[in-house]
């Protein structure tokens, strides 16, 4: 339901849990210019605001509210960047006492949306000075992991022409640093007034009241995003980078092009390629490499769906590199010219089909796929299309989307051995 343009309202009702969750969802396009204060505005709305000053303040209020949870987080998908606020409480139904909790999770949202902690149109320095560490911090830390590094120098490398998509959900150190309370606070006016917002509630609420509160707000219409999808050029030239490992373990992390996106009629047998290469452990990667000859300690791979990404990545001693490179490539091919028993086949269906049964034993789960169902389409419906796609992709459908994928960038980080 649009309440107006580029303001949505989902309320899905389900019995099945005994808490409800409500996801409020900013989505812009990614960019370096606002993509760490976007991470810093994310922590500081879970921390305080001018009602609930200091965190005990919030935490005491949440007590109140017999438990209720308020976190924030920020994700990248394609080329949008993602900021949500979540809140999980117990139904009303399951108090001991009759009473009904959504007044106050309604004023404790209206409260984190519309009363921030400010001073002088800027966010209060002190809050603003913890958070901003914090996540300094965080992706200091991340560089200290290995797989992480391998990771991001992996998509420095293959989205060499748009850096905006090499960013990690924070930013970077550099980023980060250059924000003010004031260019955090400015950002979180652009968002409230041109992202999209989506309020996803989940559980037993009242649809007409959550309607009329949220209008009540007067939100303003916005422009809706044109697209998600990341439109990636294809290299004939393989690109190589070598570097140092932090720990003892060394890493090889390729990228291939992938020609298909999400709403194509090949994406089934895609998400099936990665099943059978690296997503399970039967997968052949992981059988080969990891269970039949011991050389890595870790192997997988992974779907990039929104920006033609498929990678697979690799943890072991650096002795072995050369060998490891090469079973990959004779795995992929073994796909490419058709080796895949119905027997492995039936597996990698199967394994998939209860990843998405098991979606539905959780809320979160849920309310994730009602967003990527409205702004991504069907692939991510809840009519059991795409069950139904996956059960009839053929093992030839798997060859032909193996053969369309391109190696673009090697990267390998030398572990220590000591």
């Amino acid at each position: 339901m649009e309440l107006v343009n580029g303001v949505h309202l989902h309320v899905i009702n389900s019995h099945k849990f005994k808490s409800n969750v409500i996801k409020i969802r900013f989505t812009s396009t990614l960019s370096r210019y606002s993509v760490s204060a976007r991470a810093i505005v994310a922590a500081i709305l879970e921390t305080a605001n001018k009602s609930y000053p200091r965190l005990k303040d919030l935490q005491r209020y949440l007590s109140s509210l017999y438990g209720a949870e308020l976190s924030t987080s920020v994700h990248v998908i394609g080329n949008l960047h993602v900021v949500d606020i979540d809140l999980i409480f117990v139904k009303d139904r399951f108090l001991s006492k009759k009473q009904f909790l959504i007044e106050g999770i309604f004023d404790l949202i209206y409260s984190v949306l519309f009363t921030p902690l400010i001073e002088e149109d800027a966010f209060a320095p002190s809050l603003f000075q913890t958070e901003q560490e914090n996540l300094i911090e965080v992706v200091e830390r991340e560089k200290e992991n290995d797989f992480s590094q391998a990771r991001n120098e992996s998509f420095k490398v293959f989205y060499n022409d748009h850096p905006d998509l090499s960013l990690s959900n924070y930013g970077n150190k550099e980023l980060l640093e250059s924000e003010t309370a004031r260019s955090a606070y400015r950002e979180f006016k652009r968002m409230m007034r041109e992202d999209r917002i989506d309020f996803i509630f989940f559980g037993e609420f009242p649809e007409k009241v959550v309607k009329e509160r949220i209008r009540s707000w007067n939100l303003n219409a916005r422009e809706e995003l044109s697209t998600f999808n990341h439109f990636q050029p294809v290299n004939s030239i393989v690109r190589e980078r070598f570097q140092k490992a932090m720990g003892q373990q060394s890493v090889l992390d390729l990228a291939y092009f992938t020609p298909i996106f999400r709403d194509e009629k090949s994406y089934p047998a895609l998400v099936l390629l990665n099943a059978l290469l690296g997503q399970f452990p039967h997968s052949f990667l992981f059988q080969k490499i990891r269970e039949e000859e011991g050389l890595a300690y870790t192997v997988g791979s992974q779907l990039h769906v929104f920006s033609h990404l498929f990678r697979i990545y690799v943890g072991f001693e650096a002795s072995n590199r050369n060998v490891i490179f090469k079973q990959i490539r004779q795995e992929m091919n073994r796909i490419r010219r058709g080796f895949i028993s119905e027997e492995q086949l039936l597996m990698s269906k199967k394994m998939l089909l209860d990843l998405m049964i098991q979606v539905e034993d959780s809320p979160m789960a849920m309310v994730e796929r009602t967003y990527q169902t409205a702004m991504f389409g069907a692939a991510y419906g809840l009519d059991g299309s795409f069950q139904k796609a996956l059960e009839t992709v053929t093992a030839k459908d798997i060859q032909t989307v193996a053969r369309s994928l391109q190696l673009q960038s090697m990267i390998f980080l030398e572990g220590s051995n000591e």
